[in-house]
């Protein structure tokens, strides 16, 4: 958002937390810079606006809104003279305790897509930028279910041959749990993430770092799994097929499988 700003592409920005004061943090950083950081101050001159610079809505000495909010908040109406937010973004609302409430989720959704985005300009040309920033850790979370609408409107644009207004960018801790190599290596080394792999649960680690979603088993839980090469079917000492069907039209889904037994190792083969 500085750099939108600085090249006069930015005149309204609004950030919306999880709650306020969050919001407000998270909009300090971009506070702090402008008055502090004196490399900018001696390339781009000073913003700092003395007696409209209050936490968590602050406006510099060339008429540039910053704005925060906490996730549910009314935005509408929210404006600097006749501006609009031009720059939208969302960081961090998803709450691990709600993910599992279908209506607060779908709630969640619709106040960002009627309520949030309303608050754009709507003149034809106007500049309309929304970013939206989170671990996706559950399949119920708003990320996710904000990913498959919006990889619903990327269909529909590709369909009728549009360009494209809206991406997905997916950035996993490490490309692979073989090398760990990581995605951001100029903070982090493979053998941090090794390290950090070893030292939790395997699916925490793999919500939290990985973008993937893993409810934990009743039973077998994920680190009781482990990969192996499969056997020559002739060298385990029992297979067994089994599917637990149902011949009935309301009849739920039900998977079937081929275990191998070796020992005392049971291969889940099919």
């Amino acid at each position: 958002p500085l750099y939108l700003m600085y090249t006069g592409r930015m005149k309204f920005m609004l950030l919306v937390g999880e709650t306020e004061r969050k919001a407000q943090k998270l909009l300090s950083a971009c506070q702090a810079q402008l008055q502090y950081n004196k490399r900018l101050i001696n390339d781009y001159g000073p913003r700092y606006k003395h007696g409209d610079w209050s936490s968590g809505e602050f406006l510099t000495n060339d008429g540039v809104r910053f704005m925060a909010l906490g996730f549910g908040q009314n935005p509408r109406g929210v404006r600097e003279e006749e501006r609009r937010p031009d720059y939208i973004v969302v960081d961090d609302i998803d709450n691990k305790r709600h993910v599992n409430n279908d209506r607060m989720m779908r709630e969640g959704v619709e106040w960002i897509f009627e309520d949030l985005m309303g608050c754009f300009d709507e003149t034809d040309g106007s500049t309309r930028r929304f970013v939206f920033a989170n671990n996706n850790f559950h399949k119920n979370s708003i990320t996710n279910r904000l990913k498959a609408k919006v990889k619903v409107l990327i269909h529909k644009a590709r369909s009728n041959n549009k360009k494209l207004q809206h991406h997905i960018m997916t950035i996993n801790a490490v490309k692979d749990l073989q090398t760990f190599e990581p995605n951001w290596p100029e903070k982090t080394s493979a053998d941090y993430w090794r390290d950090k792999f070893a030292s939790m649960p395997s699916r925490s680690f793999m919500r939290e770092y990985m973008n993937t979603h893993i409810e934990d088993g009743a039973v077998f839980r994920m680190e009781d799994m482990q990969w192996k090469e499969m056997l020559p079917l002739k060298d385990y000492d029992a297979l067994v097929f089994y599917g637990d069907l149902s011949y009935k039209a309301a009849a739920c889904h039900k998977g079937m499988i081929l275990i191998g037994k070796k020992g005392r190792e049971f291969h889940v083969i099919h």
